[in-house]
């Protein structure tokens, strides 16, 4: 039993977090994102590499975009898999540095271009706090699939 526990954590982690999207807490459902870079980059699933990808193909439907958190994933995966200069599963902190640039690359992005279209400042402030919501739950989830990891392998 825990050992399906353990297996299946990241995939009902991922559609969990992308299903509690709100305004507030959970903008489109950005947090989706944390699961999927420590599962996938951080403490490697096996097959979670597949769920990872849909999970990102289902924020980019949240976010009304096309492909662009998918993309934003491979690429980033790519060189996380090519390049041997930094190890992202041996950093502190659960690799919270590596998931504020990925997170950060891909919200600026979208800040920048939602407020060129729109002619506005409010999608920089959107893009702010998804920013904030997501760097700051980081750690504590994190944490949280880490002690539910250990429970499961007593």
């Amino acid at each position: 039993m825990k050992k399906t526990i353990n297996i299946l954590l990241p995939f009902f982690a991922t559609l969990f977090l992308w299903r509690l999207s709100s305004n507030l807490i959970n903008p489109n459902g950005i947090l989706t994102l944390i699961p999927i870079f420590y599962y996938s980059m951080v403490k490697e699933q096996g097959g979670f590499i597949p769920m990872a990808l849909i999970g990102c193909f289902l924020l980019d439907t949240s976010f009304d975009i096309m492909l662009f958190w998918t993309i934003l994933f491979c690429i980033f995966y790519a060189i996380a898999g090519l390049q041997n200069i930094i190890n992202i599963s041996e950093r502190n902190i659960r690799s919270l540095d590596m998931f504020i640039i990925f997170v950060g690359i891909g919200v600026i992005i979208l800040g920048i271009s939602s407020a060129i279209s729109t002619k506005s400042f409010i999608p920089i402030l959107t893009t702010i706090w998804m920013f904030i919501i997501s760097a700051v739950a980081y750690a504590p989830t994190t944490y949280i699939f880490e002690r539910i990891e250990c429970w499961t392998k007593k």
